[in-house]
């Protein structure tokens, strides 16, 4: 059934598609492109949330020219939002791709103190997935099933790389929520993946036991919420269906959460003002790929397909990926990252009992929390120069 934050945004007259999802069943290939091409080019403009495509394409710009200092390019590929980094860099020719996928929630503007650096090493590509920034919001199933969420999500960044044309393997990042897709893709589509990077991912450990009970004896507001997750209402619902007022409560958010971060974050230097903006114009487009999030988590962040019992039971793909694909595991510190990283340590170690597997490592980089790209990113920076470095070597040995 339909949220009351998706009945009030069908009220307003946003987020129709010309395809008919109801059913929930698989769409075909057709279909898929009917839907994608029903959304090319629209602006999604709402006066009652006063956002539109166009004025995020502007603030994004902004942003990122405040923030960085390095050339780049706004484009949408496959439907999804993209920052080709430094693009017409001589140097690039004889670089390796590194493409960035964000979290639940966030938007490209997550990398932006990631890509001075990393663009003298790698050719970089922020991607954006559906529901989330300029990406277009195209819509999915009201009972999609965790397993055709992620095979969607992760179908979705093959027509992206398919519009863009990469055609080397390349290095894939996925952060939080992006892991998980990331992991699917890297299941599916292989040949196309030399390296996965796992940063501070959700969705490795099974939910424990006493979920339930645990639900239970929280207070009624967390009660309400849980309740509201189940039927498929996102942060982003609530947002929409406050209108001029959405702001307002994004800027509250931001603050409380980065009151958290370490002291020494780098995202201190950000401009709030602007992100927040940015975070609003994000969110109060039409309802899209949060549909599929809320099918793959449970309340809690704890996924429906959990990825660790995946790979303690070795499940072929598109489950997991094969030994062919390097892999690295990377979180904040203990101190501050909120995802446990004993999940990833424990994953690490049974991919490296498998035969002919390919580079396996597990990280954590000090002073960050779950933000590692905005808490330390001179760290992370380093690190992923280096796990580059030894997945290059371990291939030519």
């Amino acid at each position: 059934q339909s949220t009351w934050g998706h009945k009030f945004w069908n009220v307003m007259g946003q987020g129709q598609s010309s395809v008919d999802t109801d059913s929930g069943s698989e769409l075909t290939v057709e279909q898929l492109e009917q839907e994608i091409a029903s959304h090319k080019d629209q602006d999604y403009c709402s006066i009652w949330t006063s956002s539109s495509r166009s004025k995020l394409l502007e603030l994004e710009a902004e942003f990122f020219r405040k923030s960085c200092g390095v050339p780049f390019e706004q484009a949408v590929f496959g439907g999804l939002g993209t920052i080709i980094v430094n693009k017409d860099d001589p140097e690039n020719e004889n670089r390796p791709v590194l493409v960035l996928v964000h979290g639940y929630g966030v938007c490209n503007a997550m990398w932006v103190l990631m890509i001075d650096k990393l663009s003298k090493h790698f050719r970089v590509y922020l991607v954006e997935l559906h529901g989330h920034g300029r990406s277009d919001r195209v819509t999915f199933p009201e009972n999609i099933s965790a397993d055709e969420a992620e095979h969607r999500m992760a179908g979705f960044i093959e027509r992206w790389r398919m519009d863009i044309g990469l055609e080397e393997p390349f290095m894939l990042l996925g952060h939080s929520l992006g892991g998980m897709v990331c992991w699917r893709y890297a299941a599916e589509y292989p040949e196309r993946v030399s390296h996965l990077v796992m940063l501070s991912p959700v969705g490795l450990p099974s939910p424990p036991p006493n979920l339930d009970e645990r639900f239970e004896k929280a207070s009624w507001l967390w009660k309400w919420l849980i309740n509201q997750w189940k039927k498929g209402t996102s942060p982003m619902d609530v947002i929409r269906s406050l209108g001029p007022f959405g702001l307002m409560l994004v800027r509250r958010v931001m603050r409380k959460r980065m009151s958290h971060y370490p002291e020494s974050s780098a995202a201190h230097s950000l401009d709030s003002d602007m992100l927040c903006e940015l975070i609003h114009q994000s969110w109060a487009l039409p309802r899209s790929g949060e549909q599929a999030m809320n099918a793959m988590l449970h309340p809690g962040a704890f996924a429906k397909l959990p990825i660790l019992p995946r790979v303690v039971q070795d499940s072929p793909p598109p489950l997991v990926p094969p030994p062919q694909v390097a892999i690295s595991f990377i979180y904040g510190s203990p101190d501050y990252d909120w995802m446990t990283s004993e999940h990833g340590a424990e994953a690490a170690r049974f991919l490296r009992s498998r035969p002919a597997q390919a580079y396996v490592s597990f990280n954590e980089v000090p002073l960050a929390g779950h933000m590692l790209a905005w808490d330390n990113p001179e760290a992370l920076q380093e690190l992923l120069i280096y796990e580059h470095v030894m997945v290059k070597s371990t291939n030519t040995k």
